[in-house]
């Protein structure tokens, strides 16, 4: 909530509310609404007052936000929570408004702000705000958005901090909440409960938490990093967080604050009371040792006849016992004695001496003395600050018993406000009602008479109603009659439509066997020409980027997929048609072994078989498998290297498509346009819902068939949007595990411009594609 001057408030200085309240200044806004300074019209006692904004007073979840925060406070009654007055509603602005104790100072977030404020002043911080949290546990209210913006400090004074802003309170006993029982409150404070962990009941130990860590951010100067987005808070809920740095007296309490486990916290009332010393009981009995031997040392102190080098000691601290007091003020008074000069120090004060040369005869009994009249100091220097404490707890109940009776008398003022307002609203009410009948008995005068004159109105209407009645019945048939002619042939034209449709199926089912049959007949004659082709066309130069003639294919077992041995060479990769491809830059390939098709359905069952793959549907075994993700071609590479003994992967992008261009640098290894002779496509002929068989169109220089229009085909680079800074050794571009995978070639589904060499697409990896499948390679 940031400050705000009263240039621009809404409710100007000097408006009253009710009649109750005047306004003053405005001192805040929030997202909600303004937070006004102001005083009681009769008593002149300071309020708060916190306004709704006027566009959200139409939303009753804000309205209801503002009563939950007046219901919280009105069942509260303690001195470390900002005491209620009113909530109410003026009927000359219309709006809803909640009135509260004036607390001047700052928050807490504030101070911090400055720094660290020291292990004294949050240790009395958490015993007052505690104690605060701990009776509004009792009367069943949760607070839920404990913070250090939500603690006021007087004067900046720790002991009289207030507890503000019980908004978003829910009572354990209400089931039903404004803004729900899980996400309420802020980021930096919120319980694991509140978060729907360890089991999601949000209860007082999540108070306890916020509270844990509003204290360590009191002692560390800033708050602890407890996440930016949900992910990172939830994670940081899952174990206690890190409290380096944090005054090692506090620890033990912290930690057991901040347990993300609820069921292991402290209760409130634990944390009120908790002494935080720093010692373990171990530590303070061995203080207590020390000082009781102190004691005796000094009782026989006479005997000592040289006196020691004179030196300053620095004072004893004892933890708080009446006890230990008593002790340190019996060493205190011993040391004054020896010293033989100076007044005997008051209880409590540091002690410091100096060693002089003894001047008591070393008689025990005057030593027995001397420490009485020590011990009887400390008792009287003890009765009186408790008889401190006692006046201070008078003043204290005298002045909460006097804010009692402000706070009644602000409710009487309150409601004897909210009577006048209902009895001017029941007069209003009653006036309006007798207008009303009055009204009421001059229309029905009136309507008798309109009564008569319609009467004779509707007679005359009804011959001319009969009437067209008539010629709407007569309209109302010859359109029924339009509307079943038109039905009828509607069916009909759709029985003809139907009709050819299933002879246009017909016919394309002939055709497509008849297809498949004629390039079934056609595959072995056509690999067998494309190699002798291939054989026939001399070797190229490597320098140049040009594929060398074509070795005869080879398999590595029956069913494994038939490979083309492919010549190491240079190619210039990429080209400068779209965004993706380029730059275009130099890449040296070695030589390697590939897949002369693309992996086919036969080949992929015989893995399905081996359990090495998932079942993808059956198919012609001659057609390429589709619907593969890259994780099921890697599955398959894998099953396959296992299987040969030979290490197979997927190409990289670089080897990709030197293969495919084939010594060329054209868009299409073939030409420079689209053919229709050489790769299938969106916009080619009959559409198909499948690929067609592999080997359907001519190979390219290396004798590899489908490298375009058949399937879109993984290889094993991660996409990046551009060339820069990719490999120029043809080797994959990753790294690891890729979030999106590119993919090559396009596919019988494709554009003609999405399927040039240089034409590059992308995936996720672990999701199939209908269109996509793959093509292996090895090493030689």
């Amino acid at each position: 909530m940031a400050g705000s001057g009263d240039s621009d408030s809404r409710i100007p200085p000097g408006t009253r509310l009710n009649g109750i309240y005047i306004v003053e200044r405005r001192i805040a806004v929030g997202g909600m609404g303004e937070i006004y300074a102001g005083r009681a019209a009769e008593t002149g006692v300071p309020v708060a007052i916190k306004m709704i904004r006027p566009e959200l007073a139409a939303d009753p979840n804000v309205i209801a936000l503002f009563r939950r925060e007046a219901l919280a406070l009105h069942q509260l009654r303690h001195e470390a929570i900002v005491a209620y007055y009113v909530f109410s509603i003026d009927p000359a602005l219309n709006a809803a408004y909640l009135a509260m104790e004036f607390v001047p100072g700052r928050s807490l977030s504030d101070m911090v702000r400055e720094g660290p404020l020291g292990f004294e002043f949050v240790r009395i911080l958490q015993k007052r705000v505690a104690a605060g949290l701990h009776a509004a546990h009792k009367a069943g209210l949760v607070h839920r958005d404990v913070s250090s913006d939500n603690i006021l400090l007087p004067d900046g004074d720790p002991a009289r901090a207030k507890i503000i802003d019980f908004g978003i309170a829910k009572n354990k006993l209400d089931k039903s909440t404004i803004i729900g029982d899980g996400f309420a409150g802020k980021n930096s404070y919120i319980s694991p409960e509140q978060l729907g962990m360890f089991g999601g009941e949000v209860s007082a130990k999540s108070d306890v938490y916020s509270l844990g860590l509003v204290l360590a951010e009191a002692l560390l100067g800033r708050k602890i990093d407890m996440g930016g987005n949900l992910a990172e808070v939830v994670a940081k809920r899952e174990s206690p967080p890190d409290l380096t740095g944090v005054d090692r007296r506090m620890l033990p309490l912290l930690r057991e604050m901040l347990d993300p486990d609820p069921e292991r916290r402290p209760a409130m009332d634990d944390v009120a009371t908790r002494e935080v010393t720093g010692l373990t009981p171990a530590e303070a009995l061995a203080r207590d040792a020390t000082i009781a031997q102190e004691i005796s040392r000094r009782a026989v102190i006479g005997q000592n006849p040289s006196p020691p080098p004179q030196k300053t000691r620095p004072a004893l601290v004892v933890g708080g016992s009446a006890l230990a007091a008593a002790l340190i003020a019996a060493i205190g008074y011993m040391a004054w004695s020896n010293a033989g000069s100076g007044p005997a120090p008051r209880a409590g004060e540091p002690l410091t001496t100096q060693a002089q040369p003894p001047t008591l005869s070393g008689s025990s009994a005057a030593a027995q003395e001397e420490q009485n009249r020590a011990r009887e100091r400390a008792e009287a220097a003890e009765r009186q600050r408790q008889a401190d404490l006692a006046a201070a707890e008078q003043r204290r109940t005298a002045q909460q018993q006097a804010e009692a009776a402000e706070r009644q008398r602000q409710a009487d003022l309150a409601a004897a406000e909210q009577r006048r307002i209902a009895q001017q609203q029941a007069e209003t009410a009653e006036r309006q009602r007798q207008a009303d009948l009055a009204a009421a008995e001059q229309r029905r005068a009136a309507q008798e008479q309109a009564a008569a004159a319609e009467r004779q109105r509707q007679a005359d209407l009804a011959a001319l109603a009969a009437a067209e009645q008539r010629r709407s019945d007569q309209a109302r048939d010859e359109q029924a009659q339009r509307d079943r002619e038109a039905e009828r042939l509607r069916l009909a034209s759709q029985a003809i439509a139907e009709q050819q449709r299933q002879a246009r199926e017909r016919a394309e089912q002939a055709d497509r066997v008849e297809r498949e049959r004629r390039a079934s007949e056609l595959e072995t004659q056509r690999r067998l020409e494309s190699e002798a082709e291939a054989a026939r066309r001399p070797p190229q130069l490597a320098s140049r980027g040009d594929a060398a003639s074509p070795l005869p294919g080879m398999r590595d077992c029956t069913q494994c997929p038939e490979l083309v041995t492919i010549p190491e060479g240079v190619m210039r990769m990429g080209s400068n048609r779209d965004p993706s491809e380029r730059p275009i830059r130099p890449v040296t390939v070695k030589p390697f072994v590939m897949s002369r098709y693309p992996v086919t359905v036969g080949q992929w069952r015989e893995c399905v078989r081996a359990g090495g793959c998932p079942d993808l549907g059956g198919g012609d075994d001659r057609r390429p498998v589709n619907n593969v993700s890259a994780d099921d071609a890697a599955r398959y590479v894998a099953w396959l290297s296992k299987a040969t003994g030979r290490s197979y992967r997927l190409p990289s992008e670089a080897e990709w498509e030197y293969a495919a261009r084939a010594g060329t640098e054209t868009r299409y290894w073939w030409g420079e346009e689209f053919s229709e002779d050489h790769a299938a496509c969106r916009k080619c002929g009959a559409s198909h819902a499948d690929p067609l068989p592999v080997g359907q169109f001519k190979p390219n220089a290396f004798g590899l068939f489908d490298m375009t229009g058949s399937v879109g085909q993984w290889v094993s680079d991660c996409w990046h949007r551009d060339y820069r800074g990719a490999p120029r050794d043809a080797s994959s571009w990753g790294p690891g595990r890729c979030r999106e995978q590119v993919v090559r070639g396009g596919s019988w589904t494709s554009d003609p411009a999405d399927q040039t060499v240089t034409s590059r697409s992308f995936y996720d990896p672990s999701v199939r594609h209908p269109s996509y499948g793959l093509r292996v390679v090895r090493g030689l």
